[in-house]
């Protein structure tokens, strides 16, 4: 589920860099090369080319990290929490929080006209992204678990000298994880 949503949103910035996030060509995970080479053979890419990188995490340091490398426009993916409960009929019904921003950087002699000019810019772009997501999913079936309730809220985040927007998802799902099944494959 995770790596399918790093595949999915790294189709949207521009292909280089999405392809500098792999900075650890060492890595010993054998999975490490096979991510970064279905990343580098997507099907499509760039879809959004104003968007100059990608970041994905959790960590804060790690991302905060990468973002003080960066310059120009960036799509940042985050997810949050799964909540999961079981109605009377011993259903599943499973909840997954994403975050999708895009945000360009800014310095310490950004006025307030440059501010508004990229705050306007990043929300035609998450817009743009919106629009490019709901057509996906026919492409995409998990999309279609994407609530229909959303949030776009601003992104204003001093430590990462950044401005844009957040779009707020949830996923939700009928047994997203496929808890019935392993505990079928258990029996």
């Amino acid at each position: 589920m995770i790596l399918d949503l790093f595949k999915y949103y790294a189709s949207f910035p521009a292909i280089e860099g999405v392809k500098s996030i792999f900075s650890n060509g060492r890595s010993t995970n054998p999975l490490y090369a096979s991510l970064q080479k279905e990343i580098e053979q997507l099907p499509t890419h760039s879809r959004i080319p104003e968007i100059n990188h990608y970041v994905f995490g959790q960590s804060y340091d790690a991302v905060k990290s990468r973002i003080d490398t960066l310059d120009g426009i960036y799509l940042f993916l985050e997810f949050g929490e799964l909540s999961s409960g079981r109605d009377n009929k011993n259903s599943i019904q499973d909840t997954f929080r994403i975050a999708v921003t895009i945000a360009g950087k800014t310095t310490n002699t950004t006025d307030l006209v440059e501010q508004a000019l990229l705050t306007d810019h990043t929300l035609r772009l998450i817009h743009q992204l919106r629009v490019l997501q709901f057509s996906d999913q026919a492409q995409h079936p998990w999309l279609k678990e994407i609530s229909n309730r959303h949030t776009i809220e601003p992104f204003v985040y001093k430590e990462f000298s950044s401005l844009g927007w957040t779009i707020l998802y949830n996923r939700e799902g009928t047994d997203i994880l496929g808890l019935k099944d392993d505990l079928r494959k258990l029996k």
